[in-house]
């Protein structure tokens, strides 16, 4: 049902690492979600819009998580991108199930990591609000984060927001949290505060991939390249959910000009290419323990 209201099913893994008894890092690979996975998302999901539409329903000044359209600007660039690795993309629509038609037609195939996250990267940024917005990638009307409260302090908001309107037994309109805050400021600080929670999530599973890749410099890894501009090609291992970078200065068999339209370096002399998108064999050049950062070089016969 979801689905087929056009809501969007991206498909981008987070990392999973597994540890010995030591507690060092044996291997980190994509989470695999099964089926009882997705069956208690889609329960969260509908727990969800229910609790909205019932902020919605009886006019209350609940915390609502919103995601607003994506620019038509990074839409029209997507897809110039998509034509050029030869997609053959739906009549182009700026609604939610347009882009689940995209996905399907990339799922499977080596291309299905770097469209969904191209397609990730058109998407505004979710938020808290005060003011119901809607959201965009769930093609939803009505949503909030009301499952975790014991992980997520907005969920607690709502939840005391939907305990107070079920003890009063009638519709009256909350205007004020406990710390008489604005439901509007409320949503401002706890959006500001998702975004240093994800960083800092970030930055620590970085620092745990550099120090399990330190002892694998000179191995080799089959790899997709995930992002190019003018001075660096980055790479997502296959069998390891590993990223890095090569430098351009590793590249010495041309000169190399980037092509920021179809996300590619080609070979001023040569016409080799890296672009978004391609499988590529690498090999592990160097880690920077300080700075949290893995070098790649790729291998001469990949280029040829």
């Amino acid at each position: 049902l979801r689905e087929q209201r056009g809501s969007i099913g991206f498909s981008i893994p987070s990392p999973f690492m597994e540890l010995d008894d030591e507690g060092r890092i044996t291997t980190i690979s994509r989470t695999e979600r099964n089926f009882a996975h997705k069956m208690i998302e889609e329960f969260m999901l509908a727990a969800n819009e229910a609790v909205a539409e019932t902020f919605t329903e009886n006019h209350l000044d609940g915390l609502y998580r919103i995601h607003e359209r994506p620019s038509p600007e990074k839409i029209k660039e997507f897809v110039e991108f998509g034509q050029s690795l030869g997609l053959d993309l739906p009549p182009l629509r700026q609604e939610p199930d347009w882009f689940g038609q995209v996905l399907k037609l990339v799922k499977g195939s080596p291309k299905e990591y770097v469209i969904n996250n191209l397609l990730l990267r058109t998407m505004q940024q979710a938020r808290y609000d005060g003011k119901n917005m809607g959201h965009f990638g769930l093609a939803a009307t009505d949503y909030t984060h009301f499952t975790s409260p014991i992980r997520r302090y907005p969920d607690l908001t709502v939840h005391r927001t939907l305990q107070q309107f079920l003890q009063r037994n009638s519709k009256v309109k909350i205007k004020k949290t406990e710390d008489n805050h604005s439901v509007k400021e409320m949503g401002t600080f706890l959006s500001t505060r998702e975004r240093a929670a994800v960083t800092a999530e970030r930055e620590m599973n970085d620092r745990l991939k550099v120090r399990y890749m330190h002892n694998k410099i000179g191995d080799t890894f089959q790899a997709v390249i995930s992002g190019v501009t003018g001075s660096a090609i980055f790479v997502e291992l296959l069998d390891l959910f590993v990223s890095g970078g090569i430098s351009l200065s590793t590249l010495k068999d041309d000169y190399y000009i980037f092509d920021g339209k179809h996300h590619r370096l080609r070979g001023k002399h040569s016409g080799r290419s890296f672009q978004l998108g391609d499988l590529i064999t690498v090999g592990l050049l160097d880690v920077d323990l300080r700075r949290n950062r893995i070098y790649f070089s790729p291998i001469a016969s990949e280029k040829n």
